[in-house]
């Protein structure tokens, strides 16, 4: 009986995740199926908080006011515990991964490298609207689209 929780599939989603709660978003349909199928059990869904610091710098890239960001933030953290998605607190072996990844693959952008190193080390599937991630031999992801009703 308990093999079929061992067996549900854990991925990691990202940044892209964090702006699709927003229901203007292109991903937010996505998002809600994800969401959707983690209160049900049949998926178990983290996200890195690397994916919240690179959230934080593109509202700020963005013109945001640090009381805007707070609330951006204040708001996805309580989407993310209601939602029943955990939260990888960022190590160095998840930073050393990414460097590694990114030595190999130069077009990997700073965040991308640690989301992505983060998946390697937690054996996760990556799932993102980047398709970056599709040429990653070492990990395995999945586009945030498959996630339809």
């Amino acid at each position: 009986m308990g093999s079929s929780t061992s067996r549900r599939e854990r991925i990691l989603v990202e940044t892209d995740f964090l702006f699709g709660i927003n229901p203007l978003d292109k991903l937010h349909d996505y998002v809600i199926n994800i969401v959707r199928l983690s209160k049900n059990g049949a998926i178990d869904c983290f996200i890195p908080t690397s994916a919240l610091m690179e959230f934080r710098a593109v509202l700020y890239s963005r013109g945001k006011e640090p009381s805007e960001v707070l609330e951006a933030l204040s708001i996805v953290r309580e989407f993310l515990r209601s939602s029943n998605i955990g939260e990888i607190p960022l190590k160095s072996e998840h930073i050393i991964s990414g460097e590694t990844l990114r030595m190999r693959y130069r077009e990997l952008t700073y965040f991308d490298a640690i989301h992505a190193g983060v998946a390697l080390i937690e054996n996760m599937t990556i799932v993102s609207y980047d398709e970056i991630y599709s040429r990653l031999e070492e990990i395995k992801w999945r586009k945030i689209t498959e996630f339809q009703k």
